[in-house]
């Protein structure tokens, strides 16, 4: 198979492709083989399009296909490359820990630096597919939300002089629907985090971003609250059905409370910067944040059993 892949502001995008085309792929020496492409060279990047685009032209006769699903050949003979954008990754999260720079001891580090290390100078990258295993029409989506995860580690890292990186090995790794709902948790705490010091160091104070994040978070008729997660994974079915997944409940609080924790100071950051006209908005969420904070009050208590 090959992988192929492209950097756009310095966020890698990756493609992949499968061939036995020997007119066109083999003579070059790609046929079952996997890369990374960095396109573009600082600000003048190349679009996903147009790296699709020079490859329709570069390799008439094969099919390219835009997509990070299994791709099936057509028939025997037939050459397929596909492209799929890719996320900068770790040695750290391959093996199951947090990004070095995501870690607490560096929490004070400038923005801009731990920026700079998340999309640059790795080897490691990742593509996800999701797929949604309901035993029924209508069961809760996040109940049946399966994430697969296929890293890949490259035999340089990015930036680099070349701009086909070979592939020199996949690890696939699968989420649990709750391990899902866990990992979402977390994503948007660290990215409310990055909000609310973008805008501490923004000149325009533009509290746009924050505004549309602490929406999402508290307001539960936006993404529905506690509830969601009660119906998901407390009602009874989901933790008999995967009994192994109780030891995740502490995280999976500790992570809710950890949210509520940032949702505050965000809301002071908002408050702090936000132009007179967005006070009722800011007046809404502050009485959001009340009503989920006693509903997490009594979640907590209702899934302490499975603590014990």
């Amino acid at each position: 198979q090959l992988t192929s892949a492209e950097q756009q502001q310095q966020q890698p995008q990756q493609s992949s492709s499968s061939s036995s085309e020997k007119e066109d792929l083999t003579k070059e020496d790609l046929s079952n083989n996997a890369f990374i492409y960095k396109s573009g060279n600082g600000k003048q990047t190349e679009t996903v399009r147009d790296f699709t685009d020079r490859m329709k032209r570069k390799y008439p006769n094969v099919r390219v296909v835009n997509s990070a699903d299994k791709v099936e050949r057509k028939h025997d003979d037939e050459s397929v490359i596909q492209i799929t954008t890719l996320t900068p990754s770790s040695m750290e999260e391959l093996d199951g820990d947090t990004f070095k720079w995501d870690q607490a001891k560096y929490q004070k580090a400038p923005l801009r630096l731990r920026k700079y290390y998340r999309e640059n100078e790795t080897g490691v990258y990742f593509y996800t597919n999701a797929v949604q295993k309901k035993k029924h029409k209508k069961d809760n989506e996040f109940r049946s939300l399966w994430i697969t995860k296929t890293f890949l580690v490259c035999e340089d890292s990015i930036p680099s002089m070349r701009r086909r990186i070979p592939v020199l090995s996949q690890k696939v790794k699968e989420y649990t629907p709750f391990q899902t709902a866990i990992n979402q948790i977390v994503d948007k705490n660290n990215d409310m985090l990055k909000i609310i010091e973008r805008l501490e160091g923004d000149p325009t104070k533009s509290t746009n971003d924050i505004s549309m994040n602490l929406n999402g978070i508290l307001d539960a008729a936006v993404m529905g609250g506690v509830a969601k997660y009660r119906e998901a994974f407390f009602d009874g079915t989901y933790l008999s059905e995967f009994p192994h997944e109780t030891k995740q409940v502490p995280k999976f609080v500790d992570t809710l409370k950890q949210q509520m924790i940032i949702a505050k100071n965000g809301l002071e950051s908002y408050e702090k910067y936000a132009v007179d006209a967005l006070q009722p908005h800011i007046d809404h969420l502050r009485t959001c944040y009340k009503k989920q904070t006693f509903a997490l009050s009594e979640f907590y208590k209702e899934v302490q059993k499975y603590s014990q």
